[in-house]
């Protein structure tokens, strides 16, 4: 006779996914034994490896044999392993194996964050038992998941709008520009709670606009989130203005909305006519799959769209 075990893992999120930084991830494994099993599962050990995006709040861990639940001892997490070395499975009985989680700032904004299969391992005879065999000779067996468990980080959002004109009024207001004439641009990235790693935006500004070098932009972070870049770097390329924050990390847990704001100013060339429109398009993108670029196939790109009117033509942003 031999014992023969199994083992199922599933994951839950609260909230639903995608889920950022705070929120709570729950692995759920269950060890019971096979219809071909015969014999009690003695000196069975388990450990798996949890992703290091999350934190380990609690594990516990209960058998039932169809009529008592009963607590069972040993399990433990040192790190982000659960294991217990240790523990026997009567033939009959299933363990049930809960692990509470909390996703830590390090989880990357859009990524998928995955946990490999779980293993148990058993054998036939009782080492804690003098004299119960011949150790050498005894049966062993090994179980293990067949389905890797996933979720999914929320990813950032991205808007871009127009602060200022450097004139305001009755004739020329903010929906109207004339040659020489400041213009406020605000970048917004709404980023959520983890990290949005190599995080960078560009913004093309129509051919008859330049970037305003005597202005310093301003970049600001709201509450707890840190911009490993805090100035964005700033650089031109033609009609280019690009801004490289770096990794942003967003340690609210609350899920509250958090952003990093970029302010710069731009000005109307004399080349401006009456009626001028320009369509322009800025970029936020990041490094969504966590491999020191941000500019693969895996990585985050959104565009922030805003109709530029130019001239004395009454019109609106």
């Amino acid at each position: 006779v031999n014992p023969e075990l199994q083992i199922a893992q599933s994951v839950a999120t609260t909230p639903a996914s995608p889920i950022d930084g705070g929120d709570t991830v729950t692995y759920t494994y269950v060890i019971d034994h096979t219809g071909a099993s015969t014999a009690d599962a003695l000196d069975a050990s388990f450990a798996d490896l949890l992703p290091s995006e999350v934190d380990i709040g609690s594990v516990t861990a209960e058998k039932s044999d169809g009529t008592t639940i009963s607590a069972v001892a040993g399990f433990s997490a040192s790190g982000n392993t659960v294991a217990n070395p240790d523990f026997d499975l009567a033939l009959g009985e299933t363990l049930t194996l809960t692990v509470t989680t909390t996703v830590n700032d390090t989880a990357t904004a859009g990524s998928t964050v995955t946990k490999a299969d779980a293993t148990v391992d058993w054998q036939t005879l009782d080492d804690d038992v003098a004299d119960d065999g011949n150790e050498a000779e005894q049966g062993t067996g090994t179980a293990s998941t067949n389905t890797p468990l996933s979720f999914t980080i929320d990813d950032p959002t991205f808007s871009r709008t127009v602060l200022d004109t450097g004139i305001t009024t009755a004739a020329n207001d903010d929906g109207e520009l004339v040659a020489g004439e400041y213009v406020t641009y605000q970048l917004t990235v709404a980023v959520p709670e983890g990290t949005t790693r190599l995080a960078a935006l560009s913004d093309v500004l129509s051919a008859n606009q330049t970037f305003d070098t005597s202005f310093t932009p301003v970049v600001t972070g709201s509450s707890n989130v840190t911009v490993g870049n805090p100035t964005g770097n700033p650089s031109t390329n033609a009609q280019t203005v690009a801004f490289d924050l770096g990794d942003v990390v967003n340690a609210n847990v609350d899920d509250a909305t958090a952003t990093v704001t970029i302010v710069y100013r731009a000005y109307v060339d004399d080349s401006v006519a009456d009626g001028d429109t320009a369509d322009a398009n800025a970029t936020l993108v990041w490094d969504r799959d966590a491999n020191g670029s941000n500019g693969g196939s895996g990585d985050g790109s959104l565009n922030a769209a805003i109709k530029k009117w130019f001239g004395d033509d009454a019109a609106t942003y």
